[in-house]
């Protein structure tokens, strides 16, 4: 008898934030005579980071009133989007993984993963937190250590050290998870692999010495920003990591070349052809998702509030990709898998609803008498229709709409194909 599932599988809930704030009183109290100037030192880092990125690492670190100002704003809310991810991911983490977080700053996987992941508290990891500055990695192993208490059985080491420096050489140990959160964005074309001149070729070449630092079967994680170039970078990332031996498992319904770094085509050189062409475009989205920020700590929402910033929403791109070995075929209960075999990939075209995963808020379309959101799955973009209640992020079975004859239907505006969940399908 065929297994019925849902159409929309939406994602899990947060993970518990609700010992950070004892655990940041505990390894980085607040002086009194500072507490009143934290707003603004979250306003004056903000700008910083905004303005100088990578840059300025190296001096936050080195002043207290922006070092709190990381700490009591900045990693939370890292921490508060990790959670909202972490929970769906199948990791592959068993006794003894080891894992390499590039990049880790004040240990922010580590800490997200503790928050997420209550099952995992039990198991013995080995986690080697790498970054350029060594005074984040401190401070992340107090804090750490402050919120699991002495008697985790999470083993952290530290290592000064880049991504670039951590991946190549390519030999070295090997790794179960490699994980780069929000470094991606810091990088410029020719860093790690000297003779890289563009920056598809520098991620290409990171993709290639992760894949070759990973056990069979082992996980790549890449979180960024969910920008226009948080987007870019992480597809990049996916198209080097595919031709180096790693399978997509989220948040990819499929293994085809990512239909966000589709070509574009030929300029025409006439004017008015320009014109039609720019009139007829497709939106060039990227792929990133959004989800509620309501799963913060009040002291984080009321630090937010009196240093005048907005965070009602989370925004991220990732990627997670598995090296070739040992990848599970099918999706364990909540969590994400392959998707082989599933009745969106190609062998089953035509014959079974698409598999889409959903990634923008809602959005008013001509002619839709409730909103749509886009969506995307090997085919490419598509609009999913009467989707206000469907989450960023859902993976969702959905049907094209088609006329009498059979032609599917399209976004008057947009030229993308319509689709509509459907109530079931069969496994």
């Amino acid at each position: 008898m065929p297994v019925r599932a849902p159409a929309v599988r939406r994602p899990a809930a947060s993970g518990d934030m609700s010992g950070i704030q004892a655990a940041l009183d505990a390894a980085y109290p607040v002086p009194a005579s500072r507490r009143a100037d934290l707003p603004a030192a979250v306003r004056d880092l903000s700008r910083l980071l905004t303005t100088e990125r990578g840059s300025a690492t190296a001096s936050y670190w080195r002043t207290p009133r922006l070092t709190s100002a990381y700490l009591r704003y900045f990693l939370p809310w890292n921490i508060c989007r990790l959670a909202r991810l972490l929970p769906d991911l199948d990791l592959g983490l068993g006794p003894g993984a080891r894992i390499l977080d590039a990049g880790s700053g004040p240990l922010t996987l580590a800490t997200a993963l503790w928050c997420a992941r209550p099952e995992l508290r039990s198991v013995p990891l080995e986690f080697v937190c790498a970054d350029i500055a060594p005074h984040p990695l401190e401070l992340g192993r107090e804090i750490f250590r402050a919120l699991a208490g002495a008697g985790s059985p999470w083993s952290i080491r530290t290592a000064r050290a880049s991504l670039e420096r951590m991946l190549f050489p390519r030999r070295g140990s090997s790794y179960d998870l490699i994980a780069a959160l929000n470094v991606l964005n810091e990088l410029r074309g020719g860093r790690g692999n000297r003779e890289a001149e563009t920056l598809e070729d520098d991620l290409d070449g990171l993709a290639a010495a992760a894949a070759a630092r990973l056990r069979p079967g082992g996980r790549l994680l890449i979180l960024e920003p969910g920008t226009r170039l948080g987007g870019k970078l992480t597809a990049l990332l996916r198209k080097g990591a595919t031709a180096h031996g790693c399978r997509v498992l989220a948040p990819c319904t499929h293994q085809a070349p990512c239909p966000m770094l589709r070509a574009a085509r030929p300029e025409p050189d006439d004017a008015a052809a320009r014109g039609a062409r720019a009139a007829s475009a497709r939106p060039s989205g990227w792929c990133h998702f959004t989800c509620p920020a309501d799963n913060a700590p009040d002291a984080l929402r009321e630090l937010t509030r009196q240093a005048g910033l907005q965070k009602k929403r989370l925004a991220f791109s990732f990627l997670l990709a598995a090296k070739d070995g040992d990848i599970p075929p099918a999706t364990p209960a909540g969590r994400e898998g392959s998707a082989a075999g599933r009745p969106g990939s190609a062998e089953n075209a035509g014959k079974a609803p698409l598999e889409l995963r959903v990634l923008s808020d809602p959005i008013a379309v001509a002619g839709e008498s409730a909103p749509a959101r886009y969506a995307c799955s090997e085919n490419g973009l598509a609009l999913l229709a009467d989707a206000r209640h469907i989450p960023s992020a859902a993976l969702v079975r959905a049907s094209a709409r088609r006329d009498s004859a059979g032609k599917e239907l399209r976004d008057a505006k947009s030229g993308l194909p319509v689709y509509r969940a459907v109530h079931s399908f069969h496994s």
